[in-house]
């Protein structure tokens, strides 16, 4: 092994940082927020919440010397962030998709790792979160995304084992009914944040992770057809003037013009090799 490839190994990390943008017109001017990470420690799959006043960033939270992630919560007010760990278990959890039924929020992480899809029910005021329901038990379910549709709530799932994305409608049981099912033959179709009406957004991962985001229009029984995106266009040019090199979750605020997207870049960390070593040693506690 070369010595270039020696340092790469030792001491090179990927990073996950999250941007918050209140409109558009902000985001190209570069008025954003962004949550940084640290070097132990990086924030993805980010979902976006703003009630009273408070403007709240959902995230996967992985830290460098762990091998599961879990959740946490960044709440913005008067200028401030504050960090909380909102969802923790025994397993990788990532992607906590929070959306509002009946007047009650959930939150559907991914818990693959777990075998199961799961269901946690939300508390604002407390800013806090309960398991609700297991929606499905025995299965590889990642990236799950919702979309109100005229019959009801969907929600649209990836089966990670098989490559398949899954359209269920989560019936007044709560409980996950199968409509239609597509083949991702391209890699092109696993979710990267809720859709707006029909149109989805998806991760482009047919060459490495998580290398960027499509989007596409929803036609027919889970047909779909890429179109251009102005947010898109504009995550693109971000990340060029920043120097990020991938993009790959991106949501809304439905009640604002506000969204918030995750933005990737290798860094130096001379102290890689001792928090992998803590991470044999410790395991995930």
């Amino acid at each position: 092994m070369g010595i270039k490839k020696l340092f790469r190994k030792l001491f090179i990390c990927g990073y996950w940082d999250i941007v918050v943008a209140d409109s558009i017109d902000n985001l190209k001017t570069n008025k954003v927020k962004r949550i940084n990470s640290s070097i132990f420690e990086w924030y993805a799959d980010p979902f976006l919440l703003i009630a009273n006043g408070k403007t709240i960033v959902f995230c996967e939270r992985k830290k460098i010397s762990k091998r599961n992630g879990d959740i946490c919560t960044f709440t913005l007010e008067n200028g401030k962030t504050i960090k909380r760990r909102l969802i923790k278990e025994p397993f990788h959890l990532s992607f906590p998709n929070i959306f509002k039924l009946n007047e009650v929020y959930y939150i559907m992480p991914e818990s693959s790792r777990g075998n199961t899809l799961r269901l946690y029910e939300y508390n604002p005021s407390q800013n806090d979160a309960t398991l609700n329901k297991i929606l499905k038990d025995d299965c590889a379910l990642v990236d799950s995304v919702v979309n109100s549709c005229s019959d009801g709530l969907h929600i649209f799932s990836y089966d990670s084992r098989d490559n398949v994305l899954i359209d269920y409608l989560l019936s007044s049981k709560m409980e996950l009914v199968e409509q239609h099912r597509a083949i991702d033959i391209e890699k092109t179709l696993r979710p990267a944040g809720n859709p707006i009406d029909n149109i989805f957004f998806f991760q482009d991962c047919s060459s490495v992770y998580g290398e960027s985001i499509i989007a596409a229009k929803l036609s027919g029984e889970l047909s779909f057809s890429n179109v251009e995106n102005d947010y898109l266009n504009q995550i693109e040019v971000y990340c060029a003037s920043n120097n990020y090199s991938r993009y790959h979750t991106l949501n809304f605020d439905l009640n604002s013009k506000a969204f918030v997207f995750d933005v990737y870049k290798e860094r130096v960390n001379l102290l890689k090799p001792w928090l992998m070593l803590w991470r044999v040693i410790c395991g995930n506690n």
